[in-house]
């Protein structure tokens, strides 16, 4: 990626100034960038997350054999949402990034969106008490 040094930077910084964070959810190109964090292992030195959340995903050109080679990471939780009518980031590519990096994948059948509908929302809820009760029981023992 062009700029791709300075973003790691900045999301460092951000990390280390303002967090930690439970989780990191990302947007089509923030989605991108979190599957690029996994491949590269950032996730893994310094920027610790609980949960992962990535609408809109496609496979990170620049890091594709990275993400290849990975077979799921088990650090956190993911959830994959996926627009089966994507056409800016086709379906195929979020998929690919969830079997690489591993979570849970939620399909809908709208575009290219952060879909709000009573269904998505009820998936989204179930994601974060599954997160909150996995982080309960470390903290528990």
């Amino acid at each position: 990626f062009d700029g791709w040094e300075t973003t790691l930077k900045y999301v460092r910084t951000v990390w280390s100034e303002q967090g930690p964070f439970d989780g990191l959810l990302g947007f089509s190109q923030g989605a991108i960038l979190l599957a690029s964090l996994v491949a590269l292992g950032e996730l893994r030195q310094g920027i610790t997350a609980n949960m992962l959340l990535l609408f809109g995903s496609a496979v990170p050109g620049p890091f594709k054999n990275e993400l290849a080679s990975l077979s799921g990471h088990k650090g956190y939780r993911a959830l994959h949402v996926v627009g089966r009518s994507d056409r800016i980031n086709p379906p195929q590519g979020g998929k690919e990034v969830a079997a690489a990096i591993g979570g849970d994948v939620y399909e809908h059948d709208g575009e290219h969106i952060v879909p709000l509908d009573e269904a998505s929302l009820l998936v989204y809820s179930s994601f974060f008490e599954n997160v909150a009760k996995e982080a309960s029981q470390r903290q528990h023992g």
